[in-house]
C-alpha cells in the first residue's frame, strides 16, 4: 500500500480531479487518493495529493495557509471572475499610482467578509454552486470569513495589478480580485492565478503533471511521495 503525500505542480487547463484520474491510471484503481484544496481550471500551481492512509489527514491540510500570485485584470468583470467567462460589465480605470493601490490593498489585510462565487465548488442545497451557474441560476451566498495575512503589489502596469496574497484556506482569489477592483473604483476579473505554496510545500519539490506517468513509472516511488504524512 502507498502511503503519503505527493506535491503535483498542476498547470492552467486539467481540474483538479484530472491530476487524481492521471494517478490513479498510474497507481491503480484501487489506491484511495484525495487532493488538499481545490485549484481552478484556469489556475496552476501546488496541489497537495494524499495517498492511503494519508488521506485520513485531509482536513488538516486543507487548512494550511496558501500563497497566490494573482494578476487582476481592472476595467472588466466577467460572469466567473476570470478570464474564461464572458465580459459582463467594463468601466473606465482611474489612473491609479503604487501608492493608491498600496492603500487599498491595507484595507484587506486581516479578517475580512467574502461571498463565494457562483463558479465555486460550494455546496447549496445537495449541489455545487457552479453547477448551478452553468444553467444560469443564480443563488444567495452567505458570507464567510477569511484572513488575508499579507498582500504584495508586485507589479502595477494599469490596466493590471500583479498581487502576492498570503490568505487562509478558503480565500477565493476572483472574489478578493473582485473587491480589490471595486475599491479602487472600478471593476476586475483574475486574468492569471498561481498557487506558489500551500503551507511549506513549493514547486521545488513538486512532481509536475506532464511528468506523473513517465516519473511514476521509471522512478522509485518511495522517493517522491513524504512518508512522514502518512
Amino acid at each position: 500500500m502507498l502511503d503519503g503525500l505527493l506535491v503535483v505542480y498542476k498547470p492552467a487547463g486539467p481540474s483538479s480531479y484530472d491530476v487524481i484520474r492521471r494517478l490513479k491510471k498510474v497507481l491503480g484503481r484501487d489506491i484511495r487518493i484525495g487532493h488538499c484544496g481545490t485549484l481552478d481550471p484556469a489556475a496552476e500551481g501546488i496541489l497537495l495529493v494524499l495517498l492511503g492512509k494519508a488521506t485520513r489527514r485531509q482536513s488538516e491540510l486543507m487548512n494550511l495557509v496558501k500563497t497566490y500570485r494573482v494578476t487582476i485584470r481592472l476595467g472588466q468583470r466577467t460572469s466567473t471572475g476570470d478570464r474564461q467567462g464572458q465580459v459582463i460589465e467594463e468601466l473606465p480605470v482611474g489612473d491609479l499610482s503604487v501608492g493608491d493601490v498600496e492603500k487599498v490593498l491595507n484595507r484587506f489585510i486581516g479578517e475580512i467578509s467574502q461571498v463565494p462565487p457562483m463558479y465555486s465548488a460550494v455546496h447549496y442545497g445537495g449541489r455545487r454552486l457552479y453547477e448551478l451557474a452553468r444553467k444560469d441560476i443564480i443563488v444567495e451566498r452567505a458570507a464567510r470569513k477569511v484572513k488575508i495575512y499579507s498582500l504584495q503589489l508586485v507589479n502595477l502596469t494599469l490596466p493590471r495589478l500583479v498581487l502576492r496574497v498570503k490568505c487562509s484556506a478558503g480565500t477565493y482569489m476572483r472574489a478578493l480580485a473582485e473587491d480589490i477592483a471595486r475599491a479602487c473604483g472600478t471593476v476586475g476579473m483574475v486574468e492569471e492565478l498561481v498557487r506558489e505554496k500551500v503551507g511549506d510545500f513549493d514547486r521545488s519539490i513538486s512532481l509536475d503533471y506532464s511528468d506523473i506517468e513517465s516519473t511514476l513509472r521509471k522512478e522509485d516511488l518511495s522517493q517522491k511521495i513524504l512518508v512522514a504524512y502518512a
